[in-house]
């Protein structure tokens, strides 16, 4: 749940080790939290693209 908070609002440096921590510690069965990493690292990836796109435009 950290990594897709800290993911969801830009922490992209803290959101991405926590999400791939989760995804290696939590249980295959568990699905709602697996979708929650899975959610973190999308989000923290579309925050860089967002940057990119904003540094590649100026």
């Amino acid at each position: 749940m950290a990594a897709w908070i800290t993911g969801f609002f830009g922490g992209v440096f803290l959101a991405i080790p926590l999400a791939i921590f989760a995804l290696f510690r939590m249980p295959k069965e568990d699905r709602n939290s697996r979708d929650l990493a899975i959610g973190a690292l999308i989000s923290s990836v579309g925050w860089i693209l967002v940057a990119a796109l904003i540094f590649v435009t100026r």
